[in-house]
């Protein structure tokens, strides 16, 4: 299993700070 929880929040504080 990957850290899939580390990507999630990776990939939501990128969509989080997309203007």
């Amino acid at each position: 299993m990957t850290d899939l929880l580390g990507l999630r929040l990776y990939v939501a504080a990128a969509i989080i700070e997309s203007p």
